[in-house]
C-alpha cells in the first residue's frame, strides 16, 4: 500500500491510497483519493491524520495514525510517501511433482501431491499452507533468498 500527499485546502487534506501495489509491474493501480480533516476517521481510509508540520495550506510533513496497528509515529511528505507491505507474492517450486508456481499470493489454492492446499501466509522468510482436508498448517522456510 502506498499513501501519498496530494493537496491541502485547510481544514481538508487530500491523500491518495494505492492498494495491492506490485512495484515490479510497470503500471501501478489506480489511486483513490481521500479527503480528511485532522482527527477525522473514515472507513475508506486506513489512517487518521493526527497533525502536520509546516504551513496549513502546504505542509512539509503529515503525521498519520495507522488504524489497524495504532502506530502514531508515521510521518510522510510530498517527496516521501508512506509505504506499507501488506503481503508478499512468491514464486514456488515443488521438486517432487516438478511443479513451478509463479506469482502466488495469500488465498491461492495450490495442489501438492494431488492434495489441495490454501496459501495462508507469505512472509519475507516463509510460506504457510493449509491442507484443505485436515486444516493442518505447514510452514515452509525459504531455501533460497526470496
Amino acid at each position: 500500500m502506498i499513501i501519498t500527499y496530494e493537496s491541502a485546502d485547510p481544514p481538508i487534506y487530500t491523500l491518495g491510497i494505492q492498494s495491492n501495489v506490485d512495484l515490479k509491474l510497470a503500471k501501478l493501480p489506480r489511486t483513490n483519493s481521500v479527503h480528511l480533516r485532522i482527527g477525522e476517521k473514515k472507513n475508506s481510509a486506513p489512517f487518521i491524520i493526527r497533525g502536520i508540520k509546516g504551513a496549513e495550506n502546504d505542509p512539509t510533513e503529515i503525521n498519520l495514525e495507522m488504524t489497524a496497528t495504532g502506530d502514531t509515529n508515521v510521518w510522510m511528505s510530498k517527496s516521501k510517501p508512506y509505504q506499507q507491505v501488506e503481503s508478499y507474492r512468491a514464486d514456488l517450486k515443488y521438486d517432487p511433482d516438478s511443479l513451478t508456481l509463479l506469482r502466488q499470493k495469500v488465498g491461492n489454492e495450490i495442489r501438492l501431491d494431488n492434495d489441495p492446499y490454501n496459501i495462508v501466509e507469505i512472509t519475507s522468510d516463509a510460506v504457510r499452507v493449509q491442507a484443505r482436508r485436515t486444516t493442518k498448517v505447514t510452514e515452509i522456510k525459504w531455501t533460497n533468498s526470496p
